[in-house]
């Protein structure tokens, strides 16, 4: 049974990247696809046909949210009510907390903003990194430093991005 993963859905943002966002338009247009052909349903539905053993429902998908950006509720949220929707968003509390944005925005700011990408990298901000060519692509840098920093534990990933 599919289980829909998004993370942002904007026009624009720091964070936004072909990665993990994708535009309202583009949203809704999906979510009109589902709505007329699929059934979706809850996740907790998903976990209590799993424990039951249950067969999924005919044609059912579940939409999840990760990390909890505002777009969800600005962009998202309407359109899902739009079409009858439902979907489980996983909310990253620290940040909310905090009132900061998710580390992985840190990340496209540091790098977007580096005069020397290179340089910013070849200096060993982010450990394992020292050897990245990152002259041709930013949007690349910016995806081996997440994908490095995702790996690495709380701490570990504080003191890099304070070094970013």
């Amino acid at each position: 049974m599919p289980i829909l993963q998004y993370h942002s859905v904007s026009p624009q943002g720091r964070y936004r990247s072909p990665t993990i966002a994708v535009h309202p338009q583009l949203f809704d247009r999906q979510m009109a696809y589902l709505a007329r052909y699929y059934q979706v349903i809850r996740l907790d539905q998903v976990v209590t046909c799993i424990a039951e053993r249950k067969p999924f429902p005919s044609r059912a998908v579940a939409i999840t949210f990760d990390d909890g950006y505002l777009d969800n509720y600005v962009y998202a949220y309407p359109i899902l009510k739009k079409y009858g929707l439902t979907a489980t968003f996983f909310i990253t509390a620290g940040p909310v907390v905090r009132g900061q944005r998710f580390w992985v925005s840190w990340i496209r700011e540091a790098i977007e903003g580096a005069k020397n990408v290179a340089g910013l990298l070849r200096d060993g901000a982010v450990p394992g990194l020292e050897g990245l060519d990152a002259t041709d692509s930013r949007e690349q840098a910016i995806a081996e430093v997440t994908t490095r920093l995702n790996r690495m534990g709380y701490s570990a990933r504080a003191e890099t991005l304070a070094r970013l």
